[in-house]
């Protein structure tokens, strides 16, 4: 399922590249197969480019209880490539050197984090990610915690 979201944070920049809105889209069916929703979209203020989702479950009346019960009300998903190769190096340089906690995108990611952990508690929201994304995950939830 985690990483079904965190493809479906892939597809969703892809969608925005070849302007494919609506109906067009493909990422949707990546988490609305878990009953996920896109609640929120987390963009890169260099690139413009759409690092992260938050994903909101939303179950139908009728779901057994017991599956809410182990699955989170909110996933924060994060990518990893930038849009350009000088991104994409500046932003693997700042992992390298520890300081990826200086980015914009960590900064986002932490600021996006505690408002979701505000509203649903911290029990109820999963950080996921790929690569560089989940050295954002990862580093969101130390110093989170």
């Amino acid at each position: 399922m985690i990483a079904s979201l965190v493809q479906g944070v892939y597809i969703l920049e892809h969608d925005r590249q070849k302007n494919r809105l609506g109906t067009k889209s493909l990422s949707p069916p990546w988490w609305e197969f878990f009953h996920f929703h896109l609640h929120n979209v987390l963009v890169d203020s260099a690139d413009f480019s759409m690092f992260g989702a938050i994903l909101e479950l939303r179950l139908p009346p009728n779901y057994p209880k017991t599956f809410a019960l182990n699955t989170p009300k909110y996933v924060i998903a994060f990518r990893v490539r930038a849009e350009t190769r000088s991104r994409d190096i500046l932003l693997d340089l700042k992992c390298i050197v520890n300081k990826i906690h200086k980015s914009f995108r960590f900064e986002l990611a932490m600021h996006s984090f505690q408002n979701t952990v505000d509203v649903a508690g911290a029990d109820n929201v999963w950080l996921a990610g790929h690569s560089l994304g989940s050295a954002i995950a990862l580093l969101t939830g130390k110093k989170h915690g």
